[in-house]
């Protein structure tokens, strides 16, 4: 949940920032509702990659709650 909450926290970031960023989102982002109504799971695997080409993967099926931050 840790990595997938950071992950929209950077969405977000490159929302606010505009495209003159480096780094980027590979694949879309497909989540969907879990039955407590609070918490969502990735219906699609995603990347996100900075310039040093690190690359963040995210399975499908990793659920997330929209509210955690990563330390």
């Amino acid at each position: 949940m840790k990595i997938i909450s950071g992950l929209l926290l950077m969405l977000s970031s490159v929302a606010i920032f505009g495209p003159e960023r480096k780094d980027k989102f590979v694949g879309r982002v497909v989540a969907e509702w879990l039955d407590d109504g609070r918490k969502m799971k990735l219906v699609n695997e995603f990347a996100y990659i900075v310039p040093s080409c690190k690359q963040w993967k995210v399975p499908a099926g990793t659920g997330f709650d929209g509210a955690t931050i990563p330390a």
